[in-house]
């Protein structure tokens, strides 16, 4: 894992310009640029809180004999709904992102990396930039907004940094797996994509964990992404501080996750000229 993330360190200005060709490239052609990278996030919100909030008429406790809370009504401190799944949609839009486009992401740059000596590890470190300046662009917005309506609290914002380095951390581990194991067979993209939608609706983003039953609070407990979500939602929203295991376990995972990645990946690069 050392080796691997002091290679791409040493090409940094490499990942940049992948990074940029990526990311200029989606919406270059467009007339709302950079403006989709929000409006794509905004329009699943809008889907997710029609349909948790009013059509399933999903309930939360109220807290401590409180009584229950339609998803769609204020939850903790005043937070809307809509803001409440926007601050889980960013860090989720990180994994998301990443998982769409690292798998193939060695075979698109397959002709760059034989004909000139680039290390391959670049290609998925970029497409993690990529998928992270998404959601900062999405973000800024957000706290746009926040700071218009008055629920910005600047200070805690700073949790953000470690939440968001931890998290690009488990997505590099993961995109560098994906990446590598895809030359060996194209199911492995057709696999990540099948499983992502059971691991979004496993994972917190457009419901609060207090809604899942107790019988499957121990599914919520293993998801790594748990606390990142906790995180940022804190951050940005606030209401609850993030549960100290929930954090310590998304860190050990990310790390976990990045060091498994790159033994992939390092143990497979041997077979890259001839799988490319």
């Amino acid at each position: 894992m050392k080796a691997l993330l002091a290679e791409v360190w040493s090409r940094r200005a490499l990942v940049a310009s992948l990074w940029r060709s990526d990311v200029l490239g989606r919406y270059a052609n467009s007339a709302a640029g950079f403006i989709w990278a929000i409006l794509a996030p905004l329009a699943l919100i809008v889907v997710y809180t029609a349909i948790f909030s009013a059509l399933l008429g999903a309930r939360v406790p109220g807290g401590a004999g409180g009584p229950a809370r339609p998803l769609g009504s204020p939850i903790p401190n005043g937070i809307g709904f809509g803001f409440f799944v926007f601050a889980g949609m960013l860090p989720w839009m990180i994994v998301q992102q990443t998982a769409q486009n690292a798998p193939g992401s060695l075979l698109n740059h397959g002709a760059t990396l034989r004909r000139f000596a680039i290390p391959p590890s670049v290609v998925p470190a970029a497409v993690v930039l990529s998928a992270v300046t998404d959601a900062a662009i999405a973000g800024a917005l957000f706290v746009v907004v926040l700071a218009a309506t008055g629920r910005l609290a600047p200070v805690r914002l700073l949790a953000l940094a470690p939440a968001v380095a931890l998290l690009a951390m488990m997505a590099l581990g993961l995109g560098l797996a994906a990446s590598a194991l895809n030359l060996y067979g194209r199911d492995v993209a057709h696999a990540v994509a099948a499983l992502l939608p059971f691991w979004f609706f496993a994972t917190p983003v457009c419901y609060p964990s207090e809604a899942l039953p107790l019988s499957l609070q121990w599914a919520l407990a293993l998801n790594p992404m748990d606390g990142f979500l906790q995180t940022a939602r804190w951050a940005m929203v606030g209401g609850a501080l993030p549960s100290v295991l929930a954090v310590v376990w998304s860190a050990a995972a990310a790390v976990g996750a990045l060091a498994l990645g790159a033994w992939i990946f390092q143990e497979t690069r041997g077979d890259f000229a001839d799988l490319l």
